[in-house]
Protein backbone atom coordinates (compact mmCIF):
# COMPACT_ATOMS: atom_id res chain seq x y z
CA UNK A 1 0.00 0.00 0.00
CA UNK A 2 1.25 3.59 -1.08
CA UNK A 3 0.96 6.67 1.00
CA UNK A 4 0.59 10.17 -0.14
CA UNK A 5 4.03 11.02 0.75
CA UNK A 6 5.23 8.10 -1.75
CA UNK A 7 3.67 8.93 -4.41
CA UNK A 8 4.33 12.56 -3.95
CA UNK A 9 8.06 11.30 -4.22
CA UNK A 10 7.73 9.26 -7.13
CA UNK A 11 6.05 12.30 -8.92
CA UNK A 12 8.77 14.64 -8.36
CA UNK A 13 11.52 12.40 -9.29
CA UNK A 14 9.38 11.47 -12.46
CA UNK A 15 8.93 8.05 -11.34
CA UNK A 16 5.22 8.25 -12.32
CA UNK A 17 3.01 10.87 -13.63
CA UNK A 18 -0.38 11.85 -12.44
CA UNK A 19 -2.08 10.44 -15.68
CA UNK A 20 -0.15 7.12 -14.88
CA UNK A 21 -2.03 7.42 -11.49
CA UNK A 22 -4.93 8.55 -13.11
CA UNK A 23 -5.61 5.66 -15.23
CA UNK A 24 -4.23 2.83 -12.58
CA UNK A 25 -7.59 4.20 -10.46
CA UNK A 26 -9.40 4.44 -13.53
CA UNK A 27 -8.32 0.77 -14.21
CA UNK A 28 -9.34 -0.22 -10.77
CA UNK A 29 -12.89 1.43 -10.75
CA UNK A 30 -13.29 -0.78 -14.34
CA UNK A 31 -12.09 -4.10 -12.90
CA UNK A 32 -15.08 -6.76 -12.57
CA UNK A 33 -13.45 -8.10 -9.74
CA UNK A 34 -13.03 -5.34 -7.66
CA UNK A 35 -15.16 -2.78 -5.83
CA UNK A 36 -15.67 0.24 -8.42
CA UNK A 37 -18.93 -0.79 -9.65
CA UNK A 38 -20.44 -0.77 -5.66
CA UNK A 39 -18.76 2.20 -5.11
CA UNK A 40 -19.29 4.70 -8.04
CA UNK A 41 -21.90 5.40 -9.20
CA UNK A 42 -20.56 7.59 -12.19
CA UNK A 43 -17.15 7.87 -13.01
CA UNK A 44 -15.74 10.70 -15.39
CA UNK A 45 -13.39 9.18 -16.47
CA UNK A 46 -12.46 11.72 -19.68
CA UNK A 47 -12.58 14.90 -17.23
CA UNK A 48 -10.36 12.29 -14.57
CA UNK A 49 -7.49 12.20 -16.94
CA UNK A 50 -7.84 15.84 -18.69
CA UNK A 51 -7.10 17.33 -15.23
CA UNK A 52 -4.39 14.57 -14.41
CA UNK A 53 -2.73 16.34 -17.23
CA UNK A 54 -3.23 19.90 -15.49
CA UNK A 55 -2.11 18.95 -12.26
CA UNK A 56 1.97 20.11 -11.31
CA UNK A 57 3.71 16.94 -9.99
CA UNK A 58 6.08 19.26 -8.22
CA UNK A 59 3.93 21.58 -6.34
CA UNK A 60 1.77 18.62 -5.41
CA UNK A 61 5.23 16.82 -3.71
CA UNK A 62 6.24 20.61 -2.00
CA UNK A 63 2.00 20.71 -0.88
CA UNK A 64 2.98 17.27 0.44
CA UNK A 65 6.17 17.94 2.16
CA UNK A 66 4.22 21.13 4.25
CA UNK A 67 1.60 18.66 5.10
CA UNK A 68 4.17 16.47 6.67
CA UNK A 69 5.98 19.21 8.36
CA UNK A 70 2.72 21.11 9.82
CA UNK A 71 1.90 17.88 11.44
CA UNK A 72 5.10 17.84 12.87
CA UNK A 73 4.47 20.74 14.16
CA UNK A 74 1.67 19.73 15.28
CA UNK A 75 2.72 16.90 17.35
CA UNK A 76 5.71 19.11 18.97
CA UNK A 77 3.17 22.03 20.17
CA UNK A 78 0.90 19.23 21.56
CA UNK A 79 4.30 17.81 23.35
CA UNK A 80 4.90 21.44 25.09
CA UNK A 81 1.12 21.41 25.78
CA UNK A 82 1.99 18.37 27.84
CA UNK A 83 4.65 19.11 29.49
CA UNK A 84 3.69 22.80 30.49
CA UNK A 85 -0.07 21.77 31.25
CA UNK A 86 -0.57 18.28 32.18
CA UNK A 87 0.81 16.63 35.72
CA UNK A 88 0.42 13.06 37.39
CA UNK A 89 -2.53 13.29 39.97
CA UNK A 90 -3.32 10.51 41.57
CA UNK A 91 -4.28 7.49 39.25
CA UNK A 92 -4.96 10.15 36.98
CA UNK A 93 -3.57 13.07 35.25
CA UNK A 94 -4.71 16.99 35.33
CA UNK A 95 -4.42 19.06 32.48
CA UNK A 96 -4.53 22.99 32.65
CA UNK A 97 -5.16 24.49 28.96
CA UNK A 98 -2.56 26.91 28.18
CA UNK A 99 -2.44 26.82 24.02
CA UNK A 100 -4.88 28.38 22.99
CA UNK A 101 -5.97 25.77 20.24
CA UNK A 102 -9.17 23.65 20.36
CA UNK A 103 -6.89 21.34 17.74
CA UNK A 104 -4.13 20.70 20.70
CA UNK A 105 -6.73 20.37 23.54
CA UNK A 106 -8.13 17.47 21.56
CA UNK A 107 -4.74 15.99 20.94
CA UNK A 108 -3.49 16.36 24.59
CA UNK A 109 -6.97 14.73 25.93
CA UNK A 110 -6.71 12.54 24.01
CA UNK A 111 -3.59 11.12 24.55
CA UNK A 112 -4.26 11.21 28.45
CA UNK A 113 -7.14 8.75 27.17
CA UNK A 114 -4.81 6.85 25.68
CA UNK A 115 -2.33 6.66 28.80
CA UNK A 116 -5.54 5.95 31.01
CA UNK A 117 -5.84 2.64 28.87
CA UNK A 118 -8.62 3.92 26.53
CA UNK A 119 -9.23 4.86 22.88
CA UNK A 120 -12.01 7.58 21.41
CA UNK A 121 -12.33 8.95 17.93
CA UNK A 122 -11.61 12.79 18.08
CA UNK A 123 -15.02 13.90 17.68
CA UNK A 124 -16.13 12.30 20.42
CA UNK A 125 -12.88 13.61 22.69
CA UNK A 126 -14.09 17.30 21.22
CA UNK A 127 -17.46 16.98 22.81
CA UNK A 128 -16.08 16.05 25.91
CA UNK A 129 -13.82 18.78 25.57
CA UNK A 130 -17.22 21.06 25.53
CA UNK A 131 -18.89 19.82 28.16
CA UNK A 132 -15.64 20.59 30.21
CA UNK A 133 -15.39 24.11 28.78
CA UNK A 134 -19.08 24.43 30.33
CA UNK A 135 -18.13 23.50 33.57
CA UNK A 136 -19.93 20.09 33.49
CA UNK A 137 -17.94 16.43 34.09
CA UNK A 138 -18.03 13.59 31.41
CA UNK A 139 -16.48 10.51 30.86
CA UNK A 140 -15.57 8.83 27.54
CA UNK A 141 -13.88 5.51 26.24
CA UNK A 142 -13.72 4.43 30.53
CA UNK A 143 -12.13 7.63 31.60
CA UNK A 144 -13.79 9.75 33.70
CA UNK A 145 -13.36 13.73 33.57
CA UNK A 146 -14.32 16.72 35.32
CA UNK A 147 -13.78 20.61 35.26
CA UNK A 148 -12.08 22.34 38.50
CA UNK A 149 -10.75 25.55 39.16
CA UNK A 150 -7.25 26.63 40.96
CA UNK A 151 -7.31 29.96 42.62
CA UNK A 152 -3.94 31.28 42.80
CA UNK A 153 -3.86 35.11 44.31
CA UNK A 154 -6.36 36.68 42.36
CA UNK A 155 -6.72 34.08 39.37
CA UNK A 156 -8.94 31.47 38.53
CA UNK A 157 -7.36 28.93 36.70
CA UNK A 158 -9.08 26.10 34.68
CA UNK A 159 -8.22 22.07 35.08
CA UNK A 160 -9.83 19.25 33.71
CA UNK A 161 -8.69 16.30 35.73
CA UNK A 162 -9.11 12.47 34.51
CA UNK A 163 -9.05 9.48 36.15
CA UNK A 164 -10.27 5.68 35.29
CA UNK A 165 -13.66 5.52 34.98
CA UNK A 166 -14.79 3.60 38.61
CA UNK A 167 -16.68 0.30 37.76
CA UNK A 168 -20.04 0.09 37.50
CA UNK A 169 -22.37 -1.27 39.66
CA UNK A 170 -24.01 -4.77 38.77
CA UNK A 171 -27.80 -4.83 40.44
Amino acid sequence: MWTVTQLAADLAAGRTTSRRLTEEALAKIADPEGEGARAFIKVYAESALAEADWLDPVALSRSACLLGEALQAIEATAETEWLNGVTEQGEGFAYSPHAGSAYIEIEVVTAIIGRLGGSARRSEVARLIERLKAGRAGNLAGVAARPTTDRVEDLAIQKWVFNPEPPRRLH
